[in-house]
């Protein structure tokens, strides 16, 4: 289990990625949700800077995608780098949204066009990443990065054949 969530070695199959990453992400994220919007209420400004205490969780999570991002991108024969590709793709998307708010301001007509775009192109940056890690099938067979994760013999058949 720890090789599966913080490793990027190897390759996962869409079927891994969805029962055993993303339906379990979710379920974590909306613990940490309820958490964090239960300190913040409980303890009111002093709950915020409490919160700031999930932040290790973040960061396990953050490290964990990139690892099991990267054996989905490994599954369709292409580098774990793109993993980071799109993680960067994406602050770069975020960092226009928030200063064409800030430029502007937030009540700016120009300010909010070009937030609203930067949005959309966050929307279809993801989209595209979750067609590849999440509908598009692996390699057949073994690649350079290793055994074909829905083969059950491991590639080894053609070996002994």
């Amino acid at each position: 289990m720890q090789e599966f969530y913080f490793s990027a070695k190897g390759r996962i199959s869409r079927k891994q990625w969805w029962l055993r990453f993303v339906l379990p992400l979710i379920g974590l994220y909306l613990v940490i949700v309820v958490l964090a919007v239960g300190i913040i209420a409980a303890l009111g400004e002093a709950g915020a800077i409490a919160s700031i205490l999930l932040l290790p969780v973040y960061i396990a999570l953050i490290w964990t995608s990139v690892c099991v991002g990267a054996k989905r991108f490994h599954d369709r024969d292409m580098s774990g780098w793109w993993v980071l590709y799109f993680m960067l793709i994406g602050l770069g998307i975020t960092a226009v949204q928030y200063g064409a708010i800030f430029l502007f301001g937030p009540d700016n007509v120009l300010g909010g066009i070009i937030a609203g775009v930067a949005l959309l192109a966050s929307l279809v940056v993801s989209i595209v990443q979750i067609v590849i890690l999440g509908f598009l099938p692996g390699t057949k067979g073994p690649n350079q990065y290793g055994a074909d994760p829905l083969d059950p013999t491991g590639g080894t058949a053609a070996t002994f054949a």
